[in-house]
């Protein structure tokens, strides 16, 4: 019952976000959200009665456990929600080929591949809280720098410093997290702790995504070039946005 219920609570939810944009407060959105938050209750209640719950929620009686989790959940929103969006803006505000807006991307992938590994060790000579509050805040320097510098077409004048800025934050970051994480729990529960927070990393990407279309509702029967501009002031409330969650999220680690 318990993946049911957690199940039907999230796809309730993201539906009812996904679709509010559009249909406003009427009865399908809300009653989807009441929906899904009851399930999500039940779940909840369900996990505190099971003799081996999916969820063992005695862990988040640990100070550094629910701060680390609480930490994922405000940066993967941040990241995913955000950057959701910037191919929307390469490709219709300032014309890149489907090819390079991918490509576009990369800076992220190579930055969290080399700095990854080398994280813990710096974790491990200043400290994860330095780590952690750092690299959040960094990424938040980033989200920042794409959101001044929206209206620059050129890749690596409007684009490459704000990506290359938040692929050093998130690889400062990630290692120091999840050891956090797995470090606030007894050995016992390190297969369910890691389970958590990649479950919450996913959850935050989830619903960051789904409120992206609050940002993208264009007038009914709106012309390219109208809808070309919502993109762009979406765009750039969504960086912002996301450099809020981001400085929360580092903030929440001192």
């Amino acid at each position: 019952m318990g993946a049911l219920t957690v199940t039907l609570g999230l796809a309730a939810v993201t539906w009812s976000l996904t679709e509010a944009p559009e249909r406003g407060l009427t009865l399908l959105p809300v009653a989807a959200l009441v929906l899904g938050l009851l399930a999500l209750a039940a779940f909840l209640r369900i996990e505190q009665t099971a003799a081996f719950p999916m969820v063992p929620l005695q862990l988040f009686k640990s100070k550094t456990f629910s701060g680390a989790n609480g930490l994922t959940l405000l940066l993967y929103a941040a990241f995913s929600g955000a950057l959701f969006l910037l191919p929307f803006q390469l490709i219709r505000v300032h014309g890149y080929p489907a090819a390079s807006a991918g490509a576009a991307l990369l800076p992220l992938s190579v930055g969290l591949a080399v700095l990854s590994p080398l994280a813990g060790g710096f974790s491990a000579r200043v400290g994860p809280r330095v780590m952690l509050g750092g690299g959040p805040l960094l990424v938040a320097v980033g989200f920042a720098l794409l959101a001044l510098l929206a209206d620059e077409p050129n890749y690596w004048r409007g684009v490459f410093p704000g990506l290359a800025t938040l692929a050093i934050g998130m690889g400062l970051a990630v290692a120091p997290l999840t050891d956090a994480v797995l470090g606030a729990v007894d050995d016992a529960y390190e297969g369910a702790a890691a389970g958590i927070n990649n479950a919450v990393a996913r959850v935050a990407g989830l619903l960051a995504v789904a409120l992206v279309g609050f940002v993208l509702v264009a007038p009914s029967g709106a012309s390219t070039t109208q809808a070309n501009a919502v993109i762009a002031s979406g765009y750039r409330t969504a960086m912002i946005a996301a450099a809020v969650l981001a400085a929360l999220a580092g903030a929440s680690a001192s």
